[in-house]
């Protein structure tokens, strides 16, 4: 899972990004409304940062999310987002939106989840240790 070389394009996706990581490490935000997942609508912040990867280029166009085998192992362990290279964040933001348009309430589960804020917190890792 090592990503070679972030380019200065990437950096500045991945600034913008993390401009809600404090927004989802706040527990006390509501990120839906509704009595389920299923049921609920997601908040204005979280539709926001949906849009937001898509904009950036989080979300890969091209990518067969659905038979992607090594996804369904790491998306259930936060050890192996803790040390996902770029494109391997990517793969798994992708997965995670897309799987939200055919199951809805599947993104709020991963704001549940922890997988969103570890995802954040791998990105801020990887930002510190170009700039670096």
């Amino acid at each position: 899972m090592q990503q070679s070389t972030i380019t200065s394009s990437e950096l500045s996706s991945i600034n913008r990004i993390l401009t809600y990581y404090d927004y989802f490490n706040n527990l006390e935000n509501v990120f839906w409304k509704g009595t389920t997942l299923s049921g609920g609508i997601y908040s204005t912040e979280v539709y926001a940062f949906m849009r937001m990867l898509v904009d950036e280029e989080f979300v890969l166009r091209n990518f067969d999310w659905p038979h992607w085998e090594e996804g369904k192992i790491i998306s259930k362990l936060i050890e192996f987002i803790e040390i996902a290279d770029l494109l391997t964040i990517k793969k798994l933001l992708t997965t995670y939106i897309r799987n939200d348009r055919f199951c809805s309430g599947a993104f709020g589960s991963f704001i549940k989840n922890g997988q969103i804020l570890c995802i954040l917190k791998r990105l801020k890792m990887i930002i510190n240790k170009e700039v670096n």
